[in-house]
């Protein structure tokens, strides 16, 4: 074998790696080892031998036939800095894996972690791989790089200097979806075709995302941190009504906190939404396609320049915010739209086998409905077309 390290971007996840090895060498997965850090959040304190977290091992033992030499568990602070840390993504466990896997096994401890935390009240995130010792952690290159491109493009589209912008962006997205893996349908509609000329109005956006705000703290924080009351009040101070809630989130603030815990799997996906909702009004950064779930430095962000507590008002988050250009908005829907269809065509060649393509699936669905619904003036959160 080659002593060349990899390059980085084949160490950016797991199929990366899978794909670069497949494409660039004759040695497979299977036939080196490789540390694999599978992880998971856990919404709540954990004690020393916690019979959740040793339920979630037992799963892990199970699926991947490990010795207990062959892993290793790390519970940690999601930020060791911050003083107060939001009980809803106190602790991250990671499961530390040298071994070989090949592709089918991985899809196993995929399918096996994500029921196993979802049954234990934890969220599976996902895994990231690379050689022992040397994990790569360039997360947010390929976000840099998107956002340079995107801003770029604005300019020329403001400056009338694009002609046919919208098969022009269009064009791009396709290429970077096919640098990922993925391959989108040339049928599919462009921005243009599908109306997105104009955005609803700002405090529309401000209220959805208050009130995602509300709804998600009901299911993730303990009423003794976050009291039923000051939600309510929250609510109905800030001019918060029914149409202000998706049909979920409705439901959530419809039943007592301990009937929505349950709910807290569902709660973690919302959080996608309300990226989305935040980084229109100019509070949150860009996330990666590449990344499996909003990162929790940047969930962490929303909540501390933007909501802060929940005392600050609509007049006040109105006057925090700043909107995203019109032509960034609409040339991000359309990536994250070509990106959806690229592992919603996936999950079709795999006949819907692969649990980690239908995760990817649902992420970027989530990811675009706070966009396309911007976008959709008139529209209901969940009657906001997105499709592939």
């Amino acid at each position: 074998m080659n002593d060349e390290p990899f390059p980085e971007e084949a160490l950016k996840d797991a199929e990366s790696l899978f794909r670069y090895l497949n494409e660039n060498t004759d040695l497979k997965p299977s036939e080196m080892a490789l540390e694999w850090v599978f992880i998971i959040e856990c919404p709540f304190e954990l004690e020393s031998g916690d019979e959740s977290l040793t339920q979630l091992i037992e799963s892990f033992t199970r699926v991947t036939r490990a010795d207990e030499d062959a892993f290793r568990v790390e519970v940690q602070h999601l930020d060791e800095d911050l003083e107060e840390i939001n009980s809803s993504t106190l602790l991250q466990i990671l499961l530390i894996y040298t071994s070989t896997l090949t592709q089918g096994q991985l899809d196993e401890i995929h399918a096996e972690l994500d029921k196993a935390a979802r049954t234990l009240g934890f969220q599976y995130v996902g895994v990231e791989c690379g050689l022992p010792g040397e994990m790569d952690e360039m997360k947010f290159a390929a976000c840099l790089e998107l956002t340079d491109e995107l801003m770029n493009e604005t300019c020329q589209w403001e400056m009338g200097k694009l002609d046919n912008v919208a098969e022009s962006i269009r064009s791009r997205h396709v290429e970077v979806a096919k640098e990922m893996g993925l391959e989108v349908a040339a049928w599919m509609p462009t921005a243009e075709i599908r109306g997105f000329t104009q955005l609803r109005p700002q405090k529309e956006i401000v209220r959805r995302l208050m009130a995602a705000h509300a709804a998600v703290a009901w299911v993730l924080a303990p009423e003794e941190e976050v009291p039923s009351s000051v939600i309510k009040r929250y609510v109905k101070d800030n001019g918060l009504v029914r149409s202000s809630f998706s049909e979920r989130e409705a439901d959530w603030i419809g039943t007592s906190r301990k009937d929505a815990r349950e709910s807290m799997g569902q709660a973690g996906w919302a959080m996608e939404n309300m990226w989305g909702l935040a980084w229109i009004l100019g509070n949150a950064p860009l996330v990666c396609p590449y990344e499996k779930l909003v990162p929790y430095s940047i969930t962490r962000h929303i909540r501390d320049s933007f909501f802060c507590n929940f005392d600050r008002s609509f007049d006040e988050l109105m006057a925090a915010s700043q909107l995203q250009p019109l032509e960034l908005i609409i040339t991000l829907e359309d990536f994250f739209y070509c990106i959806h269809n690229g592992f919603r065509n996936m999950c079709i060649r795999s006949d819907y086998r692969n649990t980690h393509d239908i995760e990817r699936c649902g992420l970027m669905q989530e990811r675009r409905q706070a966009l396309t619904w911007a976008l959709s003036p008139g529209v209901q959160w969940d009657d906001a077309d997105v499709s592939t």
